[in-house]
Parts: C-alpha cells; sequence; structure tokens
C-alpha cells in the first residue's frame, strides 16, 4: 500500500505523507518508509529540510549549510561516525559550530549522542566568540533545562536570545519569564518573549508587559495577543476586539486562541461571531481550538457547523475530534527542527523569525551572531514561516509572510 501510494504522489505530496507516517509505531514498515524517505531528501537536498536550510545567494554558505544538516538527519551510524570525526578536527570557528549544532540537533531529533559532543561544547563556554558562546548557552538550554536558571542569571544578551530558542521547554519558558520582565532591548524582549507559549508561564508576565509587546508590533505580539485574551476581562475586552479584527490573520487567531481560556462566558459568542465571518483557515482552525477549551454546551453549535461545512479539511478534522469532547491543547513539544542560515553580512545576527508548528503557535525567534538559527521542539508536521531582515538598532519589525 505505502508503495502504491508513493508511485502515485509528485515531490511534494510525498514529503507530506512521511510525515504522517513518521507518526507510526516506531518499528511499522510505515514509520521505517518515513525515516528513510525524510533522510533520503536531507542527503539529495529535496523536501522540507532542503528548504529550511539553504541560506541563500552564497554558493560556499549553501555548501557548509547542506552537509551538517543532513549528517543532522540521517538515521545512519555512518552519520554519527562522520560529525565525530568532523567535531574532533580543528576546524575553522563557523565550520566547527555548524558540525556541533548538526550534533545537538541529532541528539534531539533521534536520541543520538555523538561522542565528543560535550567536550567540543565545553571549549565553546569560554570562547571570545559570541557566536560560539551563543551555541553553548543553546545546547545546555535543551541537554540540561533543570539548570537553566544559572545559565540565564549569568547569560549576555545574545546568549539569552540564543536560550530562548529552546522556551518550548517548560523548565526553560520558567527561567526566562523572569527574565522578560527585566530585560529592556527590544531585540531580546522579542526572543523571550518566546515563553509566553507555555501557558503556565504566560500567567506569570505582567499584563503591562503584554500591553508593551503588543504596542511594540515586533515578533512577539502573535503571543502576546493569546496571553493577553486568556486574561479577559471588562478593562482588556476592548483590546481584545481590535486583536481579533485585526488584518493580520496570525494576531487574529492568537487572540482567539487566547479567549479559549477566558472565564468569562461571553467570550464563547465572541469565537461564535468570529467563525461565521472568518475567511482564513488557519484563523477557523485556532477558533475551533478554542472552543474545544470551552465548558459551555453552546459551543457545540459552532463546531457542529464547522465539523459538516467547513471548506478546510484539518478544520473539518479538529472539529469533529472537539464534538467527541477532546480538548486540542495548542502547546506541543516535539523533537523537529527548523534549522535557517541568514549569511554573515556584518548584520545577520539580528535576523527574526516567527515559527509556527502544527500547534499553531509562532515562537519568535532571532538568530545567532553568525546568522544561524535553529528552532527546535517542534512537532513533526507542516508548519509556517516568517522571515524579517535583519533589525536595525536592535529594534525588531514585524516578519512578512
Amino acid at each position: 500500500e505505502a508503495a502504491y501510494q508513493l508511485a502515485r504522489l509528485g515531490l511534494r505530496e510525498t514529503h507530506e505523507l512521511a510525515l504522517r507516517w513518521q507518526n507510526a509505531e516506531a518499528d511499522s514498515p510505515l514509520h521505517e518508509a518515513a525515516t528513510r524517505i525524510l533522510a533520503l531528501e536531507a542527503e539529495r537536498g529535496t523536501g522540507a529540510a532542503s528548504e529550511l536550510g539553504r541560506p541563500g545567494p552564497d554558493a560556499a554558505r549553501d555548501t557548509a549549510a547542506s552537509e551538517p544538516l543532513r549528517l543532522a538527519l540521517s538515521p545512519s551510524a555512518q552519520a554519527d561516525a562522520e560529525l565525530e570525526r568532523a567535531i574532533a578536527k580543528l576546524l575553522p570557528g563557523f565550520a566547527r559550530r555548524q558540525m556541533i549544532r548538526a550534533a545537538v540537533t541529532r541528539r534531539w531529533a533521534l536520541g543520538r549522542t555523538v561522542s565528543g559532543l560535550e567536550q567540543a561544547l565545553h571549549t565553546l563556554e569560554s570562547a571570545s566568540d559570541p557566536s560560539d558562546r551563543a551555541v553553548f548557552a543553546w545546547a545546555s538550554a535543551l541537554s540540561d533545562p533543570d539548570h537553566v536558571e544559572r545559565l540565564v542569571a549569568r547569560a549576555s544578551p545574545g546568549e539569552l536570545r540564543a536560550i530562548a530558542r529552546a522556551a518550548r521547554i517548560p523548565q526553560v519558558a520558567l527561567a526566562l519569564a523572569e527574565r522578560l520582565e527585566r530585560t529592556s532591548d527590544p531585540l531580546t524582549r522579542s526572543a523571550l518573549a518566546a515563553c509566553l507559549a507555555f501557558e503556565p508561564t504566560s500567567e506569570r508576565v505582567a499584563t503591562d508587559t503584554l500591553l508593551s509587546l503588543l504596542a511594540d508590533g515586533g515578533i512577539a505580539a502573535p503571543l502576546a495577543a493569546r496571553a493577553l485574551a486568556a486574561r479577559d476581562s471588562a478593562n482588556l475586552r476592548p483590546r481584545i476586539e481590535a486583536l481579533i479584527a485585526d488584518d493580520d490573520p496570525l494576531l487574529r487567531a492568537h487572540a482567539l486562541l487566547g479567549l479559549g481560556q477566558s472565564e468569562d462566558p461571553t467570550a464563547l459568542g465572541l469565537l461564535a461571531g468570529a467563525y461565521r465571518f472568518e475567511s482564513d483557515e488557519t484563523v477557523r482552525l485556532a477558533i475551533v481550538r478554542a472552543l474545544s477549551q470551552r465548558p459551555e454546551r453552546a459551543r457545540r453549535r459552532t463546531l457542529e457547523l464547522a465539523a459538516e461545512l467547513d471548506a478546510s479539511p484539518p478544520v473539518r478534522q479538529a472539529a469533529r475530534l472537539a464534538l467527541t469532547g477532546q480538548k486540542l491543547g495548542a502547546f506541543v513539544t516535539g523533537r523537529a527542527s527548523a534549522w535557517l542560515d541568514f549569511g554573515r553580512d556584518g548584520s545577520a545576527g539580528s535576523a527574526l523569525a516567527l515559527v509556527a508548528g502544527p500547534d499553531g503557535l509562532a515562537l519568535p525567534a532571532v538568530a545567532d551572531p553568525d546568522g544561524v538559527l535553529i528552532e527546535t521542539g517542534l512537532e513533526i508536521g507542516p508548519f509556517t514561516l516568517r522571515v524579517a531582515p535583519p533589525a536595525p538598532n536592535d529594534k525588531a519589525p514585524s516578519p512578512a509572510p
């Protein structure tokens, strides 16, 4: 059956099918087929992996990016050996960091630890190059989240931005929340706002801070909108209504997701009304997810409408699940990673992105000083990406689609 389906599909469809099969049982034929397809894509430079690793017009840098990405995702033991040899060599700074990043990504995605990785990371901790220290901070947050508070306390702004890309881990998110309240640098604040994806953490951030992030209009705005809507009250309702009517579907979706947590029963009316007039399917999906969290029985009317008549298959499927009583939580930590390379033109270290996985949450991220940005913790499946140009004067502009 698997071979028959593959024979009928093109490249993109094959990739999407492999992503679905990867959720099958680990020892099943479908899971094995998915692993081989994704590994082959990485080796041949096709599929989503190569798109994320493709840096731009610099051909030499493209080669430097694709090789560690291939090694990070390959399921073969040979890739472990190649990474081990590469890390053991005295490579130039950028090339060495790329191999270390590949080993860290491999450990996160596949659970495979490359020999020599810990020693290599230790050499980066006290390095003079800020890119080296950023890689150390990011890798440490991923591998030892129980001790991330100490790491955050002594981190520089560049290191904090790197640590923030591990904010899907609850311990990391909690450690970043307090630092967010004490940070004034706009670029660092935008990166730290990734902690708002974890609901217990977002509750610890002051409402004034959320309003400030929204007023900035940068990459932190979507998560701030979600956190603010979850605090729905008479005083905040006008601001929330403005958010769910915003021209940007990403802001609308996040504000509507937040209304799923509102303690005000009239939030159900806002969700139902928004669904009737919403043309963007990602926003309608957010509404269905929010409705699945609501306690009111009247939510079924909108869910039944979506389950039967919505034009989008994912929205119909989500609505049917919600009608069974399943709560469709938005925050999911997975084993997938996005690898972006913005080049080394002197300003790439302030390049920004919003990465939204299948859970719909758009996490803000800032590249390391050498222009590389790896976002970990994504659920396997389709995702969306917004990228902004490097931020002038440490400001954080809104990324374009």
